[in-house]
């Protein structure tokens, strides 16, 4: 062995193998270069989805990111909407969707519907849109009367052209004696204003347009009549008592939302009732 090898303390065999074992490592380190560092490139596409998941609120996994859950307090909203049931998860689904972009459109379709062949009035929709937009209370009462004026003539279209058709299978459908349907038809033929009274009161007002227009009342005093008593219920009674006591009135309803719904069925069920001595 030479000089230089004896200081380093080394043979020829152990500086071949250190020189062997240098290599595969500049080799390994070439060849993961040439791959792009593929474990830094997770470790950086794993600490960008760690920062989208803080900025969205998603809980991701600890070792591979994965998408577990979006965390969403809890507000006491949701919270009373599943103490409360199906009624309670209702209101706050309307509650929260009243001022969605659809919310306007829903309710024009509810409006319309009823005043021709749907059973259920507006107001349960109407309400708890101007409760949780009071500003727009009255926009929203008129916007609801316009559509109710609209459906109204395709009640009166009913009663007065297909009658024997699609008039009879909604008045079968709704349960509702023909004899209260001729008596109300005689009404009109006689006293066309009372389609004002009427439409004030808990008698369904798909029943008061296809008798009007079963009577053969004129068709411009249907509609003057018509657009009187909606603009009265919705827009002067309701809008005006939301109004005044809505913050008050949101309160006492969702204190008290089941009975409020009972009641509001019962008042349904009596204007049923209600013809039996009314329309006579």
């Amino acid at each position: 062995m030479s000089r230089e090898e004896n200081e380093l303390g080394l043979s020829v065999l152990d500086a071949q193998r250190c020189a062997k074992i240098l290599g595969y490592y500049m080799g390994f380190v070439s060849l993961r270069a040439a791959m792009g560092f593929p474990e830094l490139i997770f470790a950086g596409r794993l600490g960008r989805r760690q920062c989208y998941g803080k900025a969205h609120g998603l809980r991701l996994g600890p070792l591979l990111g994965r998408r577990r859950e979006r965390v969403e307090p809890m507000t006491e909203e949701k919270t009373a909407a599943r103490r409360g049931g199906p009624v309670r998860a209702l209101y706050a689904w309307m509650i929260r969707h009243a001022q969605g972009k659809h919310a306007w459109w829903a309710l024009a379709g509810f409006a319309f519907a009823e005043a021709s062949f749907f059973p259920i009035p507006p107001d349960v929709m109407l309400l708890p849109m101007m409760l949780a937009d009071r500003k727009r209370a009255f926009q929203l009462a008129g916007w609801c009367a316009l559509w109710s004026v609209i459906g109204g003539m395709l009640g009166y279209t009913i009663g007065a052209l297909f009658w024997d058709t699609a008039g009879l299978w909604i008045i079968h459908m709704l349960h509702v004696p023909l004899a209260q349907v001729e008596a109300l038809r005689l009404k009109y033929t006689e006293h066309a204003y009372l389609i004002v009274v009427q439409g004030l009161t808990p008698i369904p007002y798909k029943l008061v347009t296809i008798s009007a227009g079963l009577a053969n009342v004129p068709f411009a005093a249907f509609m003057a009549y018509s657009a009187v008593a909606r603009t009265l219920r919705f827009v002067v009674l309701e809008g005006l008592l939301v109004h005044w006591f809505g913050e008050q009135a949101r309160v006492i309803l969702e204190k008290y939302l089941e009975a409020a719904l009972i009641g509001f069925l019962v008042l349904v069920v009596l204007g049923f009732v209600l013809m039996n001595y009314i329309i006579k």
